[in-house]
């Protein structure tokens, strides 16, 4: 039975909505705002795989894929608009620097939700019912590769800055970075496993669970 994880993912995204409240309250501090938006992709992306995981039909789990789309293409650049101010490299953050960095993340979305005509996120899809419940199985296309690639560059980027922070900082600033350095690796850690196939129950995205870090 799915309950227990979908219990996971409600817990997780009910978390990250208090959290963009919590910044949202706070919108004066460098990168609030980011952080909040961050959030509430979180949270989209873990209730789309919660309703995902809750239905038996494949019809209505590749829907629900779909939905979940809307908070895993602006995961990435929320992290980098909230790395940028909050490593003090507010410069970079321009309105014409974030339109060119969102171009792969709205082709990937408009590809999503026309998939069907040309397969290029997922050229195949089916039900597989071999683990403890029925899971969306999907062989994906190139487009995706593509998406993924970006993503996990945008995340070595901001990764990056906050090194050059930990190195740089004060002891105080030392720990906070030294903390979001840890936890931000959980995510894409579970990503990781869930595309290579090493997770513990087939074909279950690790990816919003560990979000709940």
């Amino acid at each position: 039975t799915p309950k227990v994880y979908i219990l996971f993912l409600l817990v997780a995204a009910g978390t990250s909505i208090a959290l963009a409240h919590y910044a949202r309250q706070r919108h004066a501090a460098p990168g609030a705002i980011a952080f909040a938006i961050l959030m509430l992709a979180v949270a989209g992306w873990s209730v789309g795989y919660a309703l995902e995981l809750g239905v038996s039909d494949i019809a209505a789990k590749i829907f629900w894929a779909k939905v979940q789309y809307l908070g895993i293409v602006a995961v990435p650049l929320a992290w980098v608009a909230f790395a940028l101010p909050y490593t003090r490299r507010e410069q970079w953050l321009t309105p014409r620097h974030l339109a060119l960095l969102a171009i792969i993340p709205l082709v990937t979305l408009a590809l999503v939700w026309t998939n069907e005509i040309h397969g290029l996120i997922w050229s195949r899809s089916s039900l597989d019912i071999s683990g403890p419940f029925p899971a969306l199985e999907v062989t994906y296309g190139p487009w995706f590769w593509v998406h993924s690639v970006y993503s996990y560059l945008l995340l070595f980027l901001g990764t990056l800055w906050f090194i050059l922070m930990l190195l740089r900082s004060p002891q105080l600033y030392r720990h906070q970075a030294s903390a979001l350095l840890l936890v931000v690796l959980a995510p894409w850690v579970g990503n990781a496993l869930y595309l290579s196939g090493l997770g513990p129950v087939p074909n279950l995205d690790l990816t919003p669970f560990a979000f709940a870090i």
